[in-house]
């Protein structure tokens, strides 16, 4: 059976992309998969889901769910990407041109934002997220925090530049000679016109539970850290070559043998049980290290994993960006990727059971609910005005200009969390711009309620 399952979906892949499908091996129940992604990419609603799993010289699975495409469309991997970089870094390292113990201050400007603390950051911080930096893009870099694991974009933006200025080409020119070219990768773009010109996916966002397709963002200086597009044939290829040790395809030595064991001494502690280092989060799952991965961009969702002691991987790419339902409440995503790797290592007990389509319609319904009440509620000093204007008001009365104060403060107030958390306004509309329009309705209600309070007491 499990022979006519792998023939079947051998079909979804070009002539020549991976090679042929063995079924005796590895071992995995691919009856189970198929109807777990099945069942769970139609509860989350999600357009299209492609998945390929591969061991180091065959494909093991490979299909295209929800809205079929061709499995080499190329989609945006999201933070995927720092794998790529750090892989060019590495390179580069072997060839002797940088150290990884170099300062960030030998590639940068005078006038550059990190310029002020460039002395005291090295690429080995960088490609581990221990730079001190916790911000988005390089833009938005100002001062250097304490050099505990912080995962920040940013780092990985600056290690395309180091790549830039060390090789004399643009990014994209150097990963697409230098990594995608050697890998065979014919559908993997650092560029965006070239990924719209090799067919780059549809994408669609969530807004208020529902998707909606939207063009996809490009911003240049974030392709390093997350927006090189590539398909899942080319991933699937990416991700054999660690589980050949380096070696692509062709037989051409693309990277060190060693890399995973390279990225597991560098690796550093990102959670209570996770580690990370070069683009990959380490984790021990049933007695054996995952190396794995995930991307978010604005409108599209990825997953990487390489299991080294089964000799398997798997890549999951989506053409949608849900970050509320399908990343921070809901979870959608991250349980679709979590189901996958259990079954990968065949964890029974722990696999979890496909997404339910009503919990997904209920949690979206509840995030949409919070927004109304926080509507309304802003409204309620508006709505409340009559019963103002029909109290009798004295100077020694304080409770009405000071409620008009208090309501003024919480329409700043409303604010504060987008700065605690260091990320700028433009980003969150991007990604939840849902958050932005409820915010940017409910900030002017309060402030023309505490207006209308105050100006009635002065009256």
């Amino acid at each position: 059976m499990l022979g006519a399952v792998v023939g079947t979906v051998a079909t979804f892949l070009p002539t020549g992309s991976l090679v042929t499908a063995d079924p005796a091996k590895p071992d995995v129940d691919v009856e189970r998969l198929d109807q777990f992604i099945t069942t769970s990419v139609a509860a989350a609603h999600i357009p299209t889901a492609q998945v390929v799993v591969v061991s180091a010289d065959d494909v093991v699975w490979a299909k295209s769910y929800g809205t079929a495409q061709p499995l080499e469309t190329p989609f945006v991997i999201g933070s995927m990407s720092k794998s790529v970089t750090a892989q060019a870094v590495l390179q580069l390292v072997d060839q002797g041109l940088i150290n990884l113990d170099d300062s960030l201050a030998q590639f940068i400007d005078p006038d550059h934002p990190a310029a002020s603390f460039a002395d005291n950051v090295t690429i080995s911080e960088l490609l581990t997220h221990t730079s001190g930096i916790q911000a988005f893009a390089i833009s938005d870099i100002t001062t250097q925090a304490n050099k505990d694991f912080s995962y920040a974009n940013a780092n990985y933006g600056l290690l395309g530049h180091i790549i830039e200025q060390v090789s004399q080409v643009s990014y994209a020119t150097y990963v697409s000679q230098h990594i995608f070219a050697p890998m065979g990768l014919s559908n993997s773009y650092a560029d965006h016109q070239a990924a719209l010109d090799g067919g780059l996916s549809p994408s669609y966002r969530n807004w208020f539970g529902f998707y909606d397709r939207q063009q996809p963002q490009w911003p240049a200086e974030q392709v390093p850290a997350g927006y090189i597009s590539s398909s899942a044939v080319d991933l699937g290829r990416y991700l054999q070559t660690f589980l050949n040790h380096g070696q692509a395809a062709d037989g051409t030595q693309v990277f060190a043998p060693e890399m995973l064991a390279t990225i597991a001494t560098a690796a550093v502690p990102s959670g209570p049980q996770d580690r990370y280092a070069m683009g990959w989060q380490l984790l021990d799952m049933a007695g054996q290290t995952v190396y794995r991965h995930d991307g978010a961009t604005e409108t599209f969702s990825s997953y990487m994993a390489l299991i080294p002691e089964r000799e398997i991987a798997v890549v999951i790419l989506l053409n949608a960006g849900d970050y509320l339902g399908g990343w921070m409440i809901g979870g959608f995503y991250e349980e679709l990727n979590a189901g996958v790797t259990n079954i990968l290592l065949d964890r029974e007990s722990d696999a979890n059971e496909s997404i339910n389509t009503h919990r997904f319609t209920l949690v979206h319904l509840g995030i949409d609910v919070v927004w109304l009440l926080l509507l309304l509620a802003s409204a309620g000093p508006l709505l409340r005005y009559r019963h103002w204007r029909a109290q009798r008001v004295t100077r020694q009365n304080t409770k009405l200009p000071l409620s008009g104060i208090v309501i003024l403060a919480l329409a700043g107030l409303i604010w504060v969390p987008f700065v605690l958390t260091g990320q700028s306004v433009s980003t969150v509309a991007g990604f939840a711009p849902e958050v932005i329009v409820v915010f940017a309705l409910a900030s002017p209600l309060l402030a023309l309620g505490a207006i209308l309070r105050l100006v009635r007491f002065r009256a």
